[in-house]
């Protein structure tokens, strides 16, 4: 008997230990799926989020009716969130959105101590989607705050921030995990978040198996093992085993022929479900890759959008300047001329009352009217000339930039000392009025805030590009008003950021260096000629200013 127990033990125990082995790969696979499954639904949960927080980018006049109306049809269709909240840069709240009794939670959330400060202090930037720590929901169920920037214009305007159930969300991600015998459960550093219900402490400490889940500043812990359904089909029978034993030695060989069978059937059925679960496994992985290609086309999609607003926002200038023109030529060709005319009507009407013996106040108040006609008529050619000078069309900045500084000269009674390359030639259209504009701006900010007696302009020639640079010897330009692309008040058009958006346009560089002693405006543009801005020959750019 001792040695058939020996002769079973020594057939027994390879089959055990294969068994063994098999029962960790499958849990194995069964952590990988688990893993997979979760990732899959933050990551749509998250990408939800960041989605809604583009639209309230989009929309600088948001309403509450509308923000009602996008979180409820958002919390509808995103198990697991309770509560929404919109705020400006500096987390004041614009608008909420909360199911019944949720507000506990969200007091909880932006307690003084609560997740959603020590979240801020772990990411000071903000710049990207941020889950807090995990904290107490009611009933004892835990959640985390989930903090999505609303960006505008490249700068961050605000965030919505939200409130997720751990339970709803994960049951939702492992619908497919239930009834497949495992149990399974969701830690955060030492708080448990989730566990499937009708787990066996015995087989979670003896075949567990764990891995680590990085998320947005956290990390979560999976536990996953074989619950008792499965532990049935894969377990060896020991009564069998028992029997075995005890028979006879000559029916050693066919009870150790059997149980070599069962052990190849047994196995053959665990490599089934093994090569299932790598299936599964393989499926996620190329539905995450999915996820991942419509993500980058959507981030792809957001960067044309902007693009756009861009290529807008250049046009709008265009079409201010095309209308100044417009203005201009009127002025010069309708007004002015009518004005003339009443200039030779006074000139022969006091002529008439001069020889008809009329008083000599009557001929004193003729003349300075038409004293005051031919002024009106030089006053208007000169606005006409300053919105969009002929000189610049016929003569280019060879011509224009010597007449327009002498006259500024003239009028500030600031000495500019002009250094041009001899013989500058004629550039694009564009290029040509957007050096003028850049040059007429310059110059108005040196006469009104600078203090400065001198200015000094050169314009220097390339190869491929053209360089304008704009000194003075005044107090400097504040901080405040040079920043990264004008102060918050700036308008597109005027002063700095009205140069910056020319220069972007063109696809030059502009570079301001300021100090006590004076300021520096230097501009480099490619010379190329832009058919977006050559759509009409005609076309005269508005004063910057």
């Amino acid at each position: 008997m001792a040695a058939t127990a020996a002769v079973s033990f020594a057939f027994w125990y390879p089959v055990q230990k294969a068994q063994r082995a098999h029962i960790q790969r499958v849990t194995r696979f069964a952590v990988q799926a688990v893993r997979s499954d979760i990732t899959d639904e933050i990551r749509s949960q998250l990408l939800a989020q960041i989605q809604l927080a583009e639209m309230c980018s989009l929309d600088e006049t948001l309403s509450k009716r509308e923000w009602d109306s996008y979180a409820s049809l958002f919390v509808a269709h995103h198990p697991g969130y309770v509560a929404l909240l919109l705020t400006d840069n500096a987390y004041h709240v614009r608008f909420s959105f909360t199911e019944a009794g949720t507000q506990p939670y969200l007091d909880a959330l932006s307690a003084s101590d609560g997740p959603l400060e020590k979240a801020l202090e772990r990411d000071p930037d903000k710049r990207e989607v941020l889950l807090t720590s995990a904290f107490f929901l009611q009933n004892g169920k835990s959640g985390h705050g989930v903090i999505a920037p609303v960006q505008r214009g490249g700068h961050s305007a605000g965030f919505v921030i939200a409130i997720l159930d751990d339970r709803r969300v994960l049951e939702d991600a492992l619908t497919d995990q239930a009834g497949q015998g495992y149990g399974l459960a969701v830690f955060e550093e030492n708080q448990e978040l989730y566990r499937l219900p009708g787990d066996n402490p015995t087989n979670e400490e003896r075949w567990g198996q764990d891995a680590e889940l990085p998320l947005s500043a956290i990390t979560w812990h999976i536990r996953v093992w074989p619950q008792a359904s499965l532990m049935g089909e894969v377990e060896p029978r020991l009564p069998e085993l028992a029997l075995t034993a005890g028979a006879a030695i000559g029916l050693l060989l066919s009870s150790t022929l059997i149980l070599a069978w069962t052990a190849y059937v047994k196995s053959h059925e665990l490599s089934r479900a093994r090569d299932q679960l790598e299936f599964r496994v393989h499926l996620r992985t190329a539905e995450l890759k999915s996820l991942n290609v419509t993500l980058e086309a959507e981030v792809r999609e957001r960067r044309e959008a902007e693009q756009s607003l861009r290529d807008l926002s250049g046009r709008l200038l265009q079409v201010k300047d095309e209308e100044q023109r417009r203005i201009a030529r009127e002025l010069h060709d309708g007004t002015a001329q009518l004005v003339g005319a009443l200039a030779i009507n006074l000139e022969r009407l006091l002529e008439v009352v001069a020889y008809g013996g009329e008083s000599s106040k009557a001929r004193t108040l003729l003349a300075q009217s038409a004293d005051l006609a031919e002024r009106a008529t030089a006053d208007l050619r000169t606005i006409s000339h300053l919105l969009h000078p002929p000189i610049l069309d016929d003569l280019g900045l060879d011509g224009a930039l010597p007449w327009y500084t002498d006259g500024f000269s003239s009028r500030s009674g600031i000495i500019v000392n002009l250094h041009m390359e001899p013989e500058l030639g004629r550039f694009p259209r564009e290029i040509e009025l957007t050096l003028f504009r850049i040059l007429q701006e310059a110059l108005t900010n040196i006469y009104r805030h600078s203090g400065s007696s001198t200015a000094a302009i050169t314009v220097l020639r390339g190869k491929a590009e053209v360089m304008l640079q704009v000194s003075d010897h005044g107090r400097g330009i504040p901080s405040e008003i040079l920043g990264s692309g004008g102060n918050s008040r700036a308008r597109v058009g005027i002063g700095i950021a009205g140069m910056r958006e020319r220069v972007r346009q063109m696809k030059g560089t502009l570079e301001i260096t300021t100090s006590g002693n004076g300021s520096s405006i230097k501009v480099v543009l490619p010379i190329v000629t832009h058919p977006a801005l050559e759509q009409d020959t005609n076309l005269d750019p508005l004063h910057a200013s």
